[in-house]
């Protein structure tokens, strides 16, 4: 997840291109964005996501370590990561 958020963030600020997709012709578009425009989109997409990871882990990990039985560990666990993939399925979808 890190990863692909560094890369998030690398494509959003940095950009110049972009890369046709299609194979059979190979163009290179402009990205012609302000600085003020990539920082907004950086703020709310990248930074955004990354702060939801972030505290997540942290609400995730307090609640499972408060938790009085194993099988409530069990389904706190499943229940945190669930919320981690719905999420990283949003990220994916804005991508």
């Amino acid at each position: 997840a890190v990863n692909r958020m560094y890369k998030a963030s690398n494509v959003c600020l940095f950009a110049m291109e972009k890369r046709s997709a299609d194979v059979a012709e190979d163009l290179i578009f402009p990205v012609d964005v302000q600085p003020v425009a990539r920082a907004i989109i950086f703020l709310f997409s990248v930074l955004s996501n990354i702060f939801t990871w972030v505290s997540l882990t942290f609400v995730g990990i307090f609640f499972i370590l408060t938790q009085n039985d194993v099988q409530m560990v069990l389904r706190s666990t499943v229940v945190m990561m669930f919320v981690q993939n719905v999420d990283e399925i949003a990220f994916d979808a804005g991508a």
